[in-house]
């Protein structure tokens, strides 16, 4: 079975597109909307495909281990929760990502 490719975008257009798309509810709503794409939570990862979902966990578990230790590209993020994610056949073992604002 082929893994199916997500949609690629550029954060700059899904950040412009949120915004148009803001303006539009902001004109027909009386709550207010901040600026900025909000994001969270979010799970970061690889997709896999582990024999069973007790090596799917241990698979997230090593990649959170991995890139939260002393000198790891997320050191600062030694609370990253390891997640694994079961949606529509793929698999997906990573972490639960840090809250994240994007600004254009």
């Amino acid at each position: 079975m082929a893994v199916k490719r997500p949609a690629s975008i550029s954060l700059k257009t899904l950040a412009s597109a949120v915004e148009k798309a803001a303006s539009l509810v902001a004109g027909q709503s009386s709550s207010s909307l901040t600026a900025g794409l909000h994001i969270s939570p979010t799970i970061i990862g690889k997709v896999a495909r582990p024999k069973d979902f007790a090596e799917a966990q241990q698979i997230a578990a090593s990649l959170t281990k991995s890139l939260t230790r002393s000198g790891g590209p997320l050191a600062s993020a030694r609370a990253a929760q390891p997640a694994t994610l079961i949606r529509g056949g793929v698999i997906i073992c990573g972490f639960i990502a840090p809250e994240v604002e994007f600004r254009e």
